[in-house]
């Protein structure tokens, strides 16, 4: 087992058990359960204890698996919507998590208009994947949803969040983000 899957599972359980903890006693003891899992994270990312301590107190609820969403916009002509990530400066579908209270659909719409400045609207929900944790980069599960989109409105440009926006044929992308070429391929029936 992965270290962070194993830190997400006691994370769970300390959260649960001190939202549910009757007595002081089982309280002390989920909040000391809390702590080391808080050490332990620190330890493995480099963060410092009061940063990881505080976004996971910002963290309301019980822990459950981040939801995010992407789209795969196509031109009609073969191309599809992608941005040149600022993060790993490889190219990935427009997407991210969702907001509170926010549904999927609109989570995919409000996305793509942020970071490629084009209006899409959903045309249909086309793949449905889980991701354990792993660190550094994600201390929680994760479930992504990947729609296809059209465009309503408006023209590419970058955010602070990408390098670059484009109009790109997929087999013409040498590096994808994470899984995004699967995306496209399980959206659009061929291979990017």
């Amino acid at each position: 087992m992965d270290a962070a899957e194993l830190l997400d599972g006691l994370r769970a359980i300390a959260r649960e058990g001190l939202d549910y903890a009757d007595n002081p006693y089982d309280r002390a003891r989920y909040q000391r359960l809390a702590e080391l899992v808080e050490r332990a994270y620190s330890d493995l990312t480099g963060l410092p204890a009061e940063v990881v301590s505080e976004r996971f107190r910002l963290d309301l609820g019980a822990p459950t698996a981040k939801v995010g969403t992407t789209a795969v916009v196509p031109d009609g002509n073969g191309r599809v919507l992608l941005q040149r990530r600022a993060d790993d400066g490889r190219w990935g579908l427009p997407g991210g998590w969702l907001d509170p209270g926010e549904l999927p659909e609109e989570g995919v719409v409000r996305e793509v208009a942020e970071e490629t400045g084009v209006t899409v609207e959903v045309e249909r929900l086309t793949d449905v994947r889980g991701r354990r944790a792993s660190l550094p980069a994600a201390p929680h599960s994760q479930v992504g949803l990947t729609y296809l989109c059209r465009v309503v409105s408006g023209q590419p440009r970058a955010d602070h969040e990408s390098l670059e926006v484009a109009w790109k044929h997929p087999a013409e992308v040498a590096e994808w983000h994470a899984d995004h070429g699967e995306r496209v391929r399980a959206t659009l029936g061929r291979a990017p």
